[in-house]
């Protein structure tokens, strides 16, 4: 018999492994290209991520920083932005789901760590037809589930790009809103430097821009940019199909920090 590569590689799964049908997908990766791409679909990653002091933001509204908030002096609280296209020129299957890893590179005065990733499932609602991700940010990074809380008066809605509005409130917290594919979205990278996600097609589909947002707790003396590796993956299903994963390589990004 002809000892091929297949047969010669040796891989021990457990039966929660062997009983994920995502391992059994072949996959076809991208190649040279950032983009990962299968028949008529094309997966693009944005290459300027956009990034927003937080305490800032909620300085321009004049209150007074929480006590606990000297715990950070030596620390910036970021909100990141970074955007995935998927588009389609001419026929294809359906991309059922769509995957973005983010992995922050350690800054000259060290590491960068997630405080919080939106969007998730929980904080995904349908308004007049159209999946809304809602969530009330603290000054310190972390996301909760919409108040009735007003906005802070004298203060206006910020549009920070991607179409994402940034409210001061009443009640000390921010407000963000933007436009979500899907309420089926699982992230993952709390308390690490890699963050990922994965959002599950629904009747509308995949197309168009998608926005992945983290806070992040960065060194702040020193630190003039972020630097992250990020990549695109996806399966593409069908009806009677053999389902097939696609993958970008992995994209170096920088992100410029304006204090």
């Amino acid at each position: 018999m002809e000892n091929n590569e297949a047969e010669a590689l040796e891989i021990e799964l457990g039966w929660s492994e062997v009983l994920r049908k995502e391992l059994l997908v072949p996959r076809h990766l991208a190649g040279a290209t950032p983009d990962a791409t299968f028949e008529a679909i094309r997966i693009a990653i944005g290459s300027k991520p956009i990034a927003v002091d937080l305490r800032e933001f909620y300085l321009s509204g004049k209150q007074a920083l929480p006590a606990d908030m000297t715990l950070f002096n030596n620390y910036q609280i970021w909100l990141v932005t970074y955007s995935v296209g998927v588009l389609r020129d001419g026929k294809s299957r359906p991309l059922d789901k769509l995957g973005f890893k983010v992995v922050y590179q350690p800054t000259n005065n060290g590491d960068v760590t997630i405080i919080d990733t939106l969007p998730r499932s929980r904080f995904v609602t349908k308004i007049a037809g159209v999946f809304q991700c809602s969530a009330e940010l603290s000054i310190d990074g972390h996301a909760a589930l919409p108040s009735v809380s007003d906005i802070l008066p004298g203060s206006m809605p910020a549009n920070i790009g991607g179409r994402t509005s940034l409210s001061l409130l009443t009640n000390g917290m921010c407000r963000i809103g933007f436009e979500v594919a899907s309420p089926q979205v699982l992230a993952t990278g709390v308390a690490s430097t890699t963050g990922e996600w994965i959002i599950e097609r629904e009747s509308t589909g995949l197309l168009g821009d998608h926005l992945f947002k983290h806070t992040i707790l960065a060194p702040r003396r020193g630190v003039k940019e972020l630097k992250m590796k990020v990549r695109v993956y996806g399966i593409v299903g069908g009806v009677f199909r053999v389902p097939v994963r696609i993958d970008s390589n992995d994209v170096d990004l920088q992100c410029r920090l304006v204090h």
